[in-house]
């Protein structure tokens, strides 16, 4: 038995070639929906974190930190040690909320670790640049938070107009590969902007 191709004709090739072309034209836009392999992850920690609150305040009915007013924490301190299970008075079940590896050449992870990598009072999460992570925390019982994005004004881009106000508990950013948390087109957010995909 010989096996034949089948007779392409021409209405077959311009289909084939539709589809190549086709396919040429989405995969881009697909890998850059991707983005860099850091955004990923970078953007996979801020996740953790926002979980992380969440489950402290589930379990205590409270946050680590209750800012009086709308600020902006970093990953660090008592927020840190807290999710951490390190600090009694805030989480006195010493439960573990969260766990990261010690940072390695100060990026990826927990910087100033005390001996046998137990974390201190200096302890610090960092993202890929080495910049600790920013946090804002809901303050006003409404659930509405400042987009930090839209405060920036000016920064925003052409294409998105950042909403004034956020629906969340907490929000979590890294200020990116340039480190000024006040430049939004390369920030890492854990909310999804409108427009996004």
């Amino acid at each position: 038995m010989i096996l034949r191709w089948p007779k392409l004709t021409m209405s077959k090739v311009v289909v084939i070639g539709g589809f190549l072309v086709l396919g040429l034209l989405i995969l881009p836009t697909q890998i850059k929906f991707l983005g860099p392999p850091w955004e990923t992850v970078v953007q996979s920690v801020t996740k953790d974190l926002q979980v992380a609150l969440g489950h402290f305040k589930v379990e205590y009915n409270r946050l680590p930190v209750i800012p009086d007013e709308q600020q902006t924490l970093r990953s660090d301190g008592l927020l840190l040690l807290s999710l951490l299970g390190e600090v009694s008075e805030s989480d006195p079940r010493g439960i573990k909320f969260i766990d990261f590896n010690p940072a390695k050449d100060g990026r990826w992870g927990l910087t100033n670790l005390g001996k046998g990598n137990k974390p201190t009072q200096d302890t610090a999460l960092v993202d890929h640049w080495g910049e600790r992570y920013y946090i804002i925390i809901e303050s006003t019982d409404d659930g509405l938070i400042p987009n930090p994005e839209y405060q920036g004004g000016a920064n925003a881009s052409l294409w998105h107009k950042p909403p004034p106000n956020i629906r969340a508990s907490t929000l979590i950013y890294s200020a990116g590969p340039d480190h000024d948390p006040n430049t939004w087109d390369d920030n890492v957010r854990s909310w999804r902007r409108d427009g996004d995909s």
